[in-house]
Order: structure tokens, then C-alpha cells, then sequence
């Protein structure tokens, strides 16, 4: 082996399946389609039924730009019709979804029959831990940040919020004073903190979700109210039961905060944990080491200190545990995903 020279060549896999959620088509887009051309590969595009136009015009100014159109197509549909066939075809070689939980496993169903390398970005109930040493006020400016940016649609939003019962009070009379500041309305308006869900099925279904999470033993404290169809006023839920689906498995695609309580730090890890999703996280605390123990302990990809989860550098190498998804995102790392390895070898090339 000695005499031998080898080397590797990362080549394009094939044909990548993009299929995107609606709430961030063009980011969604640049992380799936941007690596997947520059590594080689074609692209085929279903994007959401909810949001189509956006990529419909990125992918007209690619092909303006120059990319060929047989390089880069977009698919419009139904996910359950147009989205299957992509999925399940022999001819695709990638599948790269951003979604729900229960889509993605669809997905990963169909891409197995062909054993297509297969990405998925699902869904996630991320906690924030607040320990009772936080900076209060910093935890909940961030709390509501994460919960309201974009209406609640966000897959690595902090959904459940863990507080320690000693500082419970202050931090929920924080919470609803911040909330009470946030104006309901047009986006397009500076002024506007809340705008509309992306559709009356999507607010009609976070209601229903309130509603369940109160009859679950759960307090409504504020908001919760339907306003003019898409509209949501911000909600806190307090008195929430750690065995309340919302505290577990329950994702919340909308501005509801959950709050749930802990007495020590196991308590809170164990809280944390108990979902079968673990997309992001995030710890307050003025305690560098019961920041990171806690972040060791947590079962997310990503877990934020003193900030919210909700947090996404295009260098980070985005992706969850557990039921959050498979593979992972980011400057760092999708080019290789978006590649495979030849090994090459020259025997007995040297003297």
C-alpha cells in the first residue's frame, strides 16, 4: 500500500426532492437549493400550497441568471398528490423536506423504497428553561420574541415555557405586561407586533389547541381570543401540568406560551426531555456551569444560553434529535450532504 496514491472525489448524488413549508420559502430555499446546485445536483421544487408565488419567482430569476431550466423545476400541488410522487419516484435521489412530523415520516416511507438519501427539518415543542437566578426580565423579553416572531409559525420557536416555582409569579406578571404592549394587525404595518396566522384552518386549529389545553387543567391568563378569522391574540396559559400533552408532544404553531413549572434543575432536564421531538432549546441563567450542564443534558440539536432558541446562523449545522428529523443544515455541512464520495486508488503508482 505503500507504492499506492489514493484519493477521494465528492461527485453529485442525482436529482434533489426540495419540498418546503410555507412559513420561510426563500431561507428554506437558499439552504436546500442554493448547495444542491453548487455541489452539481438538479433540483425539483414542490413548495407549499399556502405560499407558491415566492419561489415560483426566485426560481424565474435563476433561470434569468442563466441556470438551465432542465437544472432547476418546481412542481405545484397538493403534498399528499405531487409531493408522494416526488418522494416515492426512482428518479429522484435526494429528498429534502422542511415540515411536520408526521409528513416527514411519510416522506422517509416513500424515499425508502428507493433508498433515497433523505433530510428532514420536522417539527419541534422546544423548551425554555427559566432557573430562578435568571435575569427575569431578559428571559422573558426573549420568551415572547420566540413565541410571536412570525406569528408563533416557527419550527424552532420556544413552544413550552419551564419556570422555576420560586420565581413563577414575577416572570408570568412580566409576561402578560410585555404581551399587553404587542398591537394586533396589518404586517405591513411598522407598528404591528401580531399579524395574521397563515390561514383561517391554522387559527381555527391553535384555538382548538387552547381550548384542549384548558380542559386539560390548564388556565387561560391571557389572549386566546379569534379576531376576524386568521387573527390570534398572544396567549399564556399558566397552571399547565407537566403530563398536559402541550408539556409533551402538543406543537403549538401559533403565539400560545404554556407555562409549566420545576422545582430543581432534574426536574426541569426531565421536562425538557419528555417529547418526542428535540429540535431547539434555551437556558437562563447567571450560572455558566448549570447553563451547560443543562444544555449537556437536554435532547435537542441546538440549545441557546440566555437567548432564545429560535436561532439560526447560516453556519450552524441546523437539525434536530429524536423525532425533530434526520441529517442536518448549514454552510458547514450541506455541500457534503449534497455530494457522495468516490474513492480512487492508483496501485503500485510509486517507486
Amino acid at each position: 500500500m505503500e507504492k499506492d496514491i489514493f484519493f477521494t472525489r465528492r461527485e453529485p448524488i442525482g436529482v434533489m426532492g426540495a419540498i418546503l413549508p410555507f412559513n420561510f420559502p426563500i431561507d428554506l430555499f437558499s439552504h436546500k437549493v442554493a448547495p444542491a446546485l453548487a455541489a452539481g445536483n438538479a433540483v425539483v421544487i414542490k413548495p407549499a400550497m399556502e405560499a407558491p408565488l415566492t419561489i415560483i419567482r426566485i426560481t424565474e430569476l435563476l433561470h434569468e441568471a442563466g441556470v438551465p431550466g432542465s437544472t432547476i423545476q418546481i412542481l405545484t400541488g397538493r403534498g399528499s398528490t405531487v409531493g408522494e410522487i416526488l418522494a416515492s419516484s426512482p428518479k429522484v435521489n435526494i429528498v429534502s423536506m422542511t415540515g411536520d412530523t408526521r409528513t416527514g415520516i411519510r416522506v422517509a416511507r416513500n424515499a425508502a423504497k428507493n433508498l433515497s438519501r433523505t433530510f428532514l427539518e420536522l417539527g419541534g415543542n422546544d423548551a425554555l428553561i427559566a432557573f430562578d437566578d435568571a435575569d427575569i426580565d431578559e428571559a422573558v423579553e426573549h420568551a415572547v420574541f420566540g413565541r410571536t416572531w412570525a406569528n408563533g409559525q416557527c419550527c424552532c420557536a420556544n413552544k413550552r415555557i419551564i419556570v422555576q416555582k420560586s420565581i413563577l409569579d414575577d416572570f408570568t406578571h412580566k409576561l402578560i405586561t410585555k404581551l399587553k404592549g404587542y398591537t394586533l394587525g396589518n404586517p405591513m404595518n411598522p407598528g404591528t407586533k401580531i399579524g395574521p396566522l397563515i390561514n383561517e384552518k391554522a387559527a381555527n386549529t391553535v384555538k382548538k389547541q387552547i381550548e384542549h389545553t384548558v380542559g386539560q387543567g390548564a388556565q387561560l391568563l391571557y389572549g386566546g381570543e379569534r379576531i376576524d378569522n386568521c387573527f390570534l391574540t398572544p396567549t399564556i396559559l399558566g397552571n399547565v401540568s407537566k403530563e398536559a400533552d402541550v408539556a409533551r408532544d402538543l406543537e403549538i404553531f401559533g403565539p400560545v406560551l404554556p407555562i409549566i413549572t420545576f422545582g430543581d434543575d432534574n426536574e426541569a432536564v426531565e421536562i425538557a426531555n419528555n417529547s418526542i421531538y428535540g429540535l431547539s432549546g434555551s437556558v437562563f441563567t447567571k450560572d455558566i456551569g448549570r447553563a451547560m450542564n443543562t444544555a449537556y443534558k437536554m435532547e435537542t440539536g441546538q440549545v441557546a444560553i440566555n437567548g432564545t432558541g429560535l436561532y439560526r446562523p447560516d453556519a450552524a449545522q441546523f437539525g434536530g434529535y429524536k423525532q425533530s428529523g434526520l441529517g442536518r443544515e448549514g454552510l458547514s455541512v450541506t455541500l457534503e450532504e449534497m455530494t457522495q464520495v468516490k474513492n480512487i486508488a492508483i496501485r503500485n503508482a510509486l517507486y
